[in-house]
């Protein structure tokens, strides 16, 4: 029960699930319900859900009973590097939730003849000043970003009580117990810091529960108007009335008083692929490079979450209706474009449709000749734009610049790298490297015209790392040559997210540099937030690392950037083999969509050691996937169920295939391990130390791996694949 009458708690508590994995917040609370209990004579009353929710609600309902949860005297936020996440439940029904509420006001009644008072978010204090109704504890400094989405949901200068240790190259949470709080840049220690929040709270109950204080406010961008206890004459009376009905009308019927602001905006996308529609049907490098490129200035706005190309691919030329296309890909909008190319004329039509109704919310046809290439780009970054206003996401104007950035001038320097980026991914769907090679080709001409076009050293420096890690006739040189390209992209586009993600697979996952590939997969992460193929790339590095909190972290991000793909189920099975988990906290997806589903859906019954359902299902997986990654794991299973006579002819066929094809030796060394011979396990191990193609960050989770992750052998040679 709150101190003062028709309030539910004196304090809401408000926080990111995140940022209490390590108890900080719940600490937090303790330590300041000590305090208050020495500051304030009254028992405070504070609200803190210890299992939250986060993350975007699927339905959109909110708990009922957090609305009354949410009238409190004070409202208390914990800010952090992730708290400024409009799409989260703690921003949009905690944070927004009680700042509309408190703008409008909270009326109150408190006896016959005491008279009548509003509080609004800000109140006049006894001393004469005023303080706002929401109290901030800042745990991290913010990007500007999200600093300037505080601020504009706050109407102001954003002023908090600091929980922050500073020092060089450090940004995180202060400690209850630091072992050097001299250290700390800000000079703070955890105490003061607690006994300043709990002086904050005294001095606005103090003054909430003195009927002198009054506060009126208009809208949540205006300073706060006060004035002393006024005379209650007939026109006061009933002015005061009218304002209380009006108020409370707001806050029991808010429907019918909401505005366009006030709804949440869905700000999920998927691109779909767009229709070439010019007349010789030769254009579809042209128009699927649109999509790309649209879809790529997307991923740099962190406000949005974008549904990655892989699953907008599969309703290429789709005759469903787009609500059940929203409904499947599980976001609120569709983007649907055609291109018709002549020459340098183009006629581009793109629109934004609302998934639930297929109304169309924006759309425009670009008519336009190309023959100065920046004028590709212009639409591309007005369309990424407008879509952006449309939803009202953030642009921040280091976004902005490098949505308008200019990759190349020469027209068929660009025509030249979206043919070789389309052919060199046409590997995936056959598994066959000379796509890769055809298109290093385009590529390698298109860098001959231009050599300062960062985004075709990006693409030169992916198909050589696939060439190394799948093309028959691998040579170390490969992946030489695609270092050199990745940071010859880098120094040309400081910002390229693309360019920064790729560098860091070939430093962890070659080089075995931690170090580097943290500080690249930072950066990519900084630069391309909502891009999931990045995000799955840190869940690998979290993998390598070991750092299961991190993995967790990264799994709920996928999770909310494309529920229901499989290459998030993925990341979860791995997940769950090392650290030996049952299979529960995600289910599978509905629909298997092709080999790689099926191979994900093998591990699962692996973890589960349900072998002989696995070989049930080897001839399916055979029918699509290349000889030697089905041979790989039939061999596994077979040892696993103790064939050991089966699995030894499958190495001999591994062994037939290596004179003609390289085969990487690691291959080899599961099948081994899994019968039992660990010195020849090794041995192939010890060869693929020599060609970099260990694959470390994955080994321990191979069944027959993991029951050795204590052997001393084991962890010796582990040791052994870290530069740093």
């Amino acid at each position: 029960m709150a101190l003062l009458p028709g309030f539910e708690y004196d304090i809401f508590i408000s926080y990111r699930h995140n940022d209490n994995r390590s108890g900080w917040v719940t600490e937090f609370v303790n330590a300041l319900q000590e305090e208050l209990a020495s500051t304030i004579k009254e028992p405070i009353t504070i609200y803190f859900d210890k299992n939250p929710h986060d993350g975007l609600l699927e339905t959109h309902n909110v708990d009922k009973s957090l609305e009354g949860k949410l009238k409190c005297l004070i409202f208390i936020p914990i800010i952090s590097q992730t708290y400024c996440d409009t799409k989260s439940f703690a921003w949009q029904y905690e944070f927004v939730a009680f700042n509309k509420m408190a703008i409008k006001g909270t009326p109150l009644s408190f006896g016959e003849g005491s008279g009548v008072r509003s509080f609004g978010r800000y109140i006049k204090l006894i001393n004469g000043n005023v303080a706002s109704r929401i109290l901030p504890i800042k745990i991290h400094d913010l990007d500007a970003e999200d600093k300037t989405i505080l601020e504009n949901e706050l109407g102001g200068v954003l002023r908090a009580v600091e929980f922050i240790f500073k020092s060089s190259g450090v940004n995180r949470p202060l400690l209850s117990h630091e072992d050097h709080p001299h250290d700390n840049l800000n000079k703070t220690f955890y105490r003061d810091q607690i006994n300043k929040v709990a002086n904050a709270v005294k001095e606005i109950v103090s003054s909430l529960k003195n009927p002198s204080s009054i506060s009126i406010q208009t809208t949540g961008n205006q300073q706060p108007l006060t004035r002393s206890q006024p005379n209650f004459n007939r026109r006061s009376i009933l002015i005061t009335s009218l304002l209380i009905i009006i108020a409370t009308a707001g806050f029991l019927f808010p429907k019918l008083f909401s505005t366009e602001e006030d709804k949440v905006i869905d700000k999920s996308i998927a691109v779909l692929p767009f229709t070439d529609i010019s007349e010789a049907h030769d254009q579809a490098f042209f128009s699927d490079g649109m999509m790309v490129e649209i879809l790529d200035h997307l991923f740099k706005i962190k406000d949005l979450r974008i549904i990655p190309r892989n699953s907008t691919l599969l309703y290429k030329d789709s005759t469903k209706p787009l609500k059940e296309i929203a409904t499947e890909l599980g976001v609120g909008h569709l983007i649907q474009g055609s291109v018709r190319r002549a020459g340098n004329k183009v006629k581009i039509s793109v629109a934004l449709v609302e998934g639930s109704t297929e109304k169309s919310l924006w759309q425009h046809t670009y008519e336009d000749d190309i023959t100065e290439v920046s004028r590709i780009f212009a639409i591309q970054s007005d369309v990424a734009s407008k879509i952006a206003i449309e939803l009202k996401a953030q642009i921040t104007p280091d976004v902005k610049k490098r949505i308008e950035a200019i990759p190349t001038q020469n027209q068929e320097a660009y025509d030249l790298f979206l043919k070789g980026r389309k052919e060199s991914s046409e590997f995936w769907y056959d598994n066959n490297t000379t796509h890769v090679k055809a298109g290093i080709i385009y590529l390698n001409k298109a860098v001959a015209l231009d050599s300062n076009f960062s985004d075709a050293f990006t693409a030169l420096g992916v198909c050589y790392w696939w060439l190394a890690e799948y093309a028959p006739d691998f040579t170390p040189d490969y992946y030489r040559q695609s270092r050199e390209y990745l940071n010859k992209a880098i120094a040309l586009d400081p910002h390229s997210g693309w360019a920064y993600s790729q560098l860091a697979v070939n430093q962890y996952h070659n080089d075995w540099d931690k170090k580097a590939a943290s500080q690249s997969l930072k950066k990519a992460m900084e630069l391309n937030p909502s891009d999931i193929t990045i995000n799955n790339i840190m869940f690998w590095f979290c993998l390598h690392l070991q750092n299961c909190d991190s993995m967790q972290v990264t799994l709920d991000k996928l999770k909310e950037l494309e529920p229901g793909d499989y290459h998030t189920y993925e990341v979860y099975v791995i997940m769950c083999r090392g650290q030996d988990r049952e299979l529960q906290a995600v289910s599978p997806p509905e629909n298997f969509l092709g080999g790689g589903d099926l191979r994900v859906e093998l591990e699962r019954l692996m973890i589960l050691k349900k072998y002989e359902e696995v070989l049930a299902k080897m001839d399916l997986y055979k029918s699509f996937a290349p000889e030697v990654l089905f041979l790989e794991l039939k061999g596994e299973v077979l040892g696993e169920t103790g064939k050991k006579e089966e699995a030894l002819e499958i190495i001999q066929k591994l062994e037939v295939l290596s004179k003609t094809q390289h085969i990487r030796p690691v291959r080899f060394a599961i099948i081994y391990m899994a019968i039992g011979d660990e010195n020849k396990a090794y041995g192939y191990l010890e060869k693929s130390i020599e060609e970099r193609g260990l694959w470390p960050h994955v080994l321990p989770y191979y069944a027959p791996f993991y029951r050795k992750r204590n052997d001393p052998r084991f962890q010796a040679f582990m040791k052994r694949t870290w530069v740093n």
